[in-house]
Parts: C-alpha cells; sequence; structure tokens
C-alpha cells in the first residue's frame, strides 16, 4: 500500500469538509439577517407614517366642506337620473308611434296584396279567351278599342299596387329595425338608470352617515360647531369689505328710497316656509345651536329665487358655510343676501330688477336640506326680513 498516496487524499478530503463546513457559516452570518430585519422594520414604519400623513390630510377636510361635496355629488346624480328617465321615456313614446305605424303599414300592405290577388285571378280568367275570339265577342269595334284602354288603366293601377307593396314591405323591414334599435337601446338605459340609483343611494348613504358622526361623535360634532362659527365670522367681514368699498350707481337708477319699501318686499321665492327666523335656532335634530342674521325658507331644490328689489350684484360666488351666495347692494347701505343657492344666475356688478331671476334654491353650505337664508343689512346692522317682506 502506498501510505504516500492516502495520507494525500485524508488531507485533501479534510480540507475539502472544511471548505464545506466554512462557507455556509458566512452566508448564514447573524448581522445580515439582523440587517435586513431592521430595513423591514424601516420601510414598515414608513408606510405606517405615510398611511398616517394620508389620513390627517383627508381628517382636515372641513365636515361643512365635505357635506357640501356629497350633496354636490347627489345633485349630479339627481339630474343623471331625471335626464335617462326622460330620455327613457320618450324612447318608450317613440317605440309606441313606430309599433302603430308598423300595424298601419301592415294593413295596407295586406289591403294592396289582397288587391293584386284578385287582379292575378281576374287577369288568368280574361286571359283564357283568346285575342281574335275577345275581338269577336265585342259588340263592336268601339267597345273593343274601349276595352284595351280599360285594360291599360288596370295595368296602370297594378304596376302602382306592386310599387306600393314593395315600398310597405321595405318601410316595414326599417320600422322593424328602428324599433328592435329603440328596444335594444331601452335595456341599455335601464341598466344606466341603475348604476345611477345605485350611486345616488351611495351618497344618501353617506350624507346620512356624516349627519350620524357629527350628532354622536363629539369631536366631530365640536369640529361643525367651529366651521360655523368660522363661516359667519367670513360672511361679516366679506360684508365688512363691500362697505368699505363705495361704489357709484349708473345714472339712471331707479331703486328708490328703499327704507320705504318696509313691508312691501317682493318674497325671495314663490313659495315656502319660514322654518326660522332671526336668533338662535337649533339644526341637526336639536344637536347643533348656531346664530342667524336672516330668516331660513324651506323651498324645493331648484326653485327660483329672486331679487326683493332693484340693485346691483356686489357678490356672486361661493362662500364656505353659506354656499353658493348672492349679495346685492340697493344703495342707501342696505344689501340683501341669498344663501345656500344651487346654483347662480348673474355675475358680480350687474343691475337687475326687481323679482330678476339670481339663482335656485339649494343646499349648498346647508346641514338641513334645500332651503334658502335670506338676510337684510343697513351697514353693520341687520334687519329683521320679517318686517321688511310684504304679507303673503
Amino acid at each position: 500500500m502506498n501510505y504516500k498516496l492516502l495520507t494525500k487524499f485524508l488531507i485533501i478530503g479534510m480540507l475539502a469538509g472544511w471548505a464545506l463546513t466554512s462557507f455556509p457559516a458566512q452566508a448564514a452570518d447573524p448581522s445580515l439577517k439582523k440587517t435586513e430585519s431592521e430595513l423591514q422594520d424601516i420601510q414598515k414604519k414608513i408606510q405606517e407614517a405615510r398611511q398616517k400623513q394620508e389620513n390627517a390630510r383627508r381628517q382636515e377636510v372641513g365636515v361643512l366642506r365635505q357635506m357640501d361635496s356629497i350633496n354636490q355629488r347627489i345633485r349630479v346624480q339627481e339630474k343623471q337620473l331625471s335626464t335617462l328617465q326622460n330620455t327613457l321615456q320618450k324612447n318608450e313614446t317613440q317605440t309606441t308611434i313606430l309599433q302603430n305605424e308598423l300595424e298601419k303599414t301592415h294593413h295596407q300592405l295586406n289591403l294592396h296584396q289582397l288587391y293584386l290577388a284578385l287582379r292575378v285571378r281576374s287577369i288568368y280568367l280574361a286571359h283564357r279567351l283568346s285575342p281574335m275570339r275577345q275581338l269577336l265577342s265585342a259588340p263592336n269595334y268601339t267597345d273593343h278599342i274601349r276595352d284595351i284602354q280599360y285594360q291599360r288603366i288596370l295595368a296602370y293601377s297594378d304596376a302602382r299596387s306592386l310599387g306600393n307593396v314593395r315600398r310597405e314591405a321595405s318601410q316595414i323591414s326599417r320600422q322593424k329595425f328602428e324599433i328592435s334599435e329603440l328596444i335594444r337601446y331601452q335595456k341599455i338605459q335601464k341598466n344606466e338608470i341603475d348604476s345611477s340609483k345605485k350611486l345616488y343611494q351611495n351618497e344618501k348613504q353617506q350624507k346620512t352617515s356624516l349627519l350620524t358622526r357629527i350628532r354622536n361623535d363629539k369631536a366631530t360634532y365640536d369640529k361643525t360647531v367651529r366651521e360655523l362659527q368660522a363661516s359667519a365670522r367670513r360672511l361679516e367681514n366679506l360684508l365688512a369689505e363691500l362697505r368699505a368699498k363705495q361704489i357709484q350707481f349708473p345714472e339712471g337708477y331707479a331703486g328708490g328710497d328703499f327704507a320705504q319699501l318696509k313691508g312691501k318686499l317682493a318674497w325671495p321665492v314663490n313659495s315656502g316656509k319660514v322654518i326660522y327666523t332671526p336668533g338662535k335656532h337649533k339644526i341637526l335634530g336639536d344637536q347643533v345651536e348656531i346664530y342667524s342674521h336672516g330668516i331660513g325658507i324651506k323651498s324645493p331644490s331648484g326653485a327660483d329665487v329672486y331679487s326683493v328689489h332693484e340693485g346691483m350684484i356686489r357678490y356672486a360666488g361661493w362662500l364656505e358655510g353659506s354656499g353658493n351666495t348672492v349679495i346685492i347692494d340697493h344703495g342707501q347701505q342696505y344689501m340683501t343676501l341669498y344663501m345656500h343657492l344651487s346654483s347662480i344666475a348673474v355675475s358680480k356688478g350687474n343691475l337687475i330688477q326687481r323679482k330678476q331671476r339670481i339663482g335656485s334654491v339649494g343646499d349648498t353650505g346647508s346641514l338641513e336640506g334645500p332651503q334658502l337664508e335670506f338676510q337684510i343689512r343697513k351697514g353693520t346692522s341687520a334687519q329683521d326680513p320679517m318686517d321688511w317682506l310684504a304679507r303673503r
């Protein structure tokens, strides 16, 4: 036995075993595992911080602004739903008209087909006689010529009836196609209506949830109260700015003496119930008490809002807490305010007439649904509108 060769093999085997046991130990270094775990923890904390930042950003949105956003989406869904339903109704009416026309066309086609069937039979019987026998059977040559002319007239009438049949058959085909297309479109519209209704109900549910949160969550309740107080201050600041900027009414302005109109002013809406007067009143099921300088008139959403008297538009736009707002200057330090409008039909600087439409009733900035808040100011003093409006 070669001991030297055996010794070499043993040494090589020991070195190989040492290598195999050493390298895995280095790959599984505990410090590397620790570093990787720390990195994962850092990434998790970064993600949590980002989530908290996103939640905080969402919570920064005011309660009133959230409600306005929901109300706006609800109005969009209501308008879309109304449009879809009106279009569907028109299409159903058009389908009924086409179906009635189709029945009439079928009736006319049947009459013409019956006429042609009778004519075919008549022609068949007439052609059983040879032309010579027809000539000999005629009382005289004049009657034979008259018969030939009569046959020509019948042939012309037959050709016209045949054309009617072809035209009516084509019309029936077209009417059937139009009816099928309308019915197909109606199915699409009904699906869109169902989707719109679901979105509408979802928005209504979000509004209900937000109102419930205001009533039941103290933090949200306190925040809502603060926002209402802040919106009242913003309105007063705006009025102060408008008073500080003197305006010159154009020559020919016939506003008259506003002070003489007490008890004679036209109402800003044609119908509606006064739900509160100047002073403190409670909203949200008596959960929140706010102070108002004007009156609240409960009226259907979309109802027209009119100027109570001639004047100039000093402000027409969005005011947080008051929603879409129009302020009219009537001269002599008198101003009238119209708030919570769904839409505005005038612009700043416009001269308007008494009973001119300036917008529509809405619920922007309102927590109590569609209503118009109407105020009258003289300088820094708020007037009771009930003393100024004419009795109904």
